[in-house]
C-alpha cells in the first residue's frame, strides 16, 4: 500500500476544514528543509489561531470568517504544491535540470517573497479604529431594553477609560476603539443606578459593518435578599407571641415567646412591603412599611 505524500495528507486536510492540521504537517514538513518556506507555515499557523480567537470572541461576521478561512486555505495549497514540487518530484531538482543545489535555494526565497506579497495584497485593510455599539436587554425577551445604568466594555484584558450611560433604546456606542482590540475577547461592566445584582444569561456574537460593530447582552436581574427582623410588643411592652405574620401576602412566619421573628425577603433594602400582623384569630396591624436590616421594635396599640 503506497504511502501517502505530505502534500496529499495536506491537501486532504484542507479539504476537511483542518487547517491547523495542514499547517502543522507543513510546518514540521519544511522544517530543516528550506528555512522561508517553513516561516510561511508558521505565520499561517499563528493566523489560524488569531482567527479561531477572534471567531470565539464574537469580533468578526460570518463572512469575514468565511474570507478569511479562504485566504489561509489558498496560502496552505500552495505550500502543499510547492513541497510536492521541490522535494516528492520522482527524481532529485540536479538530475532533472541540472542546476546547482543553491539556486534552487534561491528560486524558494523568491517564492516565499511572492507568497508573503500575495497573502499582503489578498488582505482585506484593517481600519486604524472601529466603533462598538453595546446594546443591553432582558433575558429572554430581546425587545425589553434596558436603559438603566452605564456601561464599560474589558477588551481582552483592557478596561476602556470611560463609562457611557444607556440611551432610550439600551444602547451605548464606544467610538474610536483602537483596531488591535479586533482579535480580544469582549466582557462587559455594567452599572446599574440603583444597588442590584444581575448575571449575564447570554452574549451574541459581534455583528461587523464596516468599521462599525455591535454586540448584544442578555442580563438577568437577581433580587437582593434582606433579612427583615421585629418584635412585636402591645401598648404596655410585653411581647406578643405567636402572632402571625405575613409580608406581601405570600411569606409567612410567627414571633417567639419574645414576639421577635426574622425572615429573608427577595427584596432589597428601601424597598415597600406590605406587612400583616394577626394575633389570636384579629388583625391587628396592616401596612406598607420599608424594608431595613436593622431590627426595630414595633409597638401595636
Amino acid at each position: 500500500m503506497a504511502i501517502e505524500k505530505v502534500s496529499d495528507q495536506a491537501r486532504r486536510h484542507i479539504r476537511e476544514n483542518d487547517q491547523r492540521a495542514a499547517a502543522d504537517l507543513l510546518m514540521q514538513a519544511f522544517r530543516d528543509k528550506n528555512q522561508q518556506l517553513f516561516n510561511i507555515a508558521v505565520v499561517q499557523q499563528a493566523n489560524i489561531k488569531k482567527l479561531a480567537d477572534q471567531s470565539a470572541a464574537g469580533i468578526l461576521s460570518v463572512d469575514e470568517i468565511n474570507r478569511e478561512q479562504a485566504k489561509t486555505n489558498a496560502a496552505l495549497l500552495h505550500l502543499s504544491d510547492e513541497y510536492a514540487r521541490l522535494f516528492e518530484a520522482q527524481s532529485s531538482p540536479k538530475a532533472a535540470t541540472g542546476l546547482p543545489r543553491w539556486a534552487y535555494g534561491a528560486a524558494a526565497a523568491v517564492v516565499a517573497i511572492i507568497v508573503i506579497g500575495w497573502l499582503i495584497s489578498n488582505s482585506a485593510p484593517v481600519p486604524e479604529t472601529f466603533a462598538l455599539e453595546v446594546y443591553l436587554h432582558e433575558a429572554g425577551a430581546e425587545e425589553k431594553a434596558i436603559r438603566d445604568g452605564q456601561v464599560n466594555l474589558r477588551l481582552g484584558e483592557t478596561i476602556l477609560q470611560s463609562k457611557l450611560p444607556l440611551d432610550a433604546e439600551g444602547r451605548a456606542t464606544f467610538k474610536e476603539l483602537s483596531a488591535k482590540f479586533k482579535a480580544d475577547s469582549v466582557h462587559l461592566l455594567y452599572f446599574p443606578s440603583t444597588s442590584q445584582r444581575f448575571t449575564v444569561k447570554s452574549q451574541s456574537a459581534a455583528t461587523l459593518s464596516g468599521t462599525n460593530q455591535s454586540i448584544r447582552f442578555a442580563l438577568e436581574f437577581v433580587p437582593d435578599t434582606t433579612q427583615f427582623s421585629l418584635t412585636i410588643q402591645d401598648a404596655k411592652g410585653r411581647a406578643i407571641q405567636d402572632a402571625e405574620i405575613t409580608i406581601d401576602g405570600n411569606l409567612h412566619t410567627k414571633t417567639d415567646a419574645k414576639g421577635y421573628f426574622q425572615i429573608p425577603v427577595a427584596k432589597a433594602v428601601g424597598s415597600t412591603i406590605l406587612l400583616v400582623i394577626e394575633s389570636k384569630g384579629k388583625r391587628i396591624f396592616s401596612q406598607d412599611v420599608a424594608l431595613t436590616s436593622r431590627h426595630t421594635i414595633l409597638p401595636i396599640e
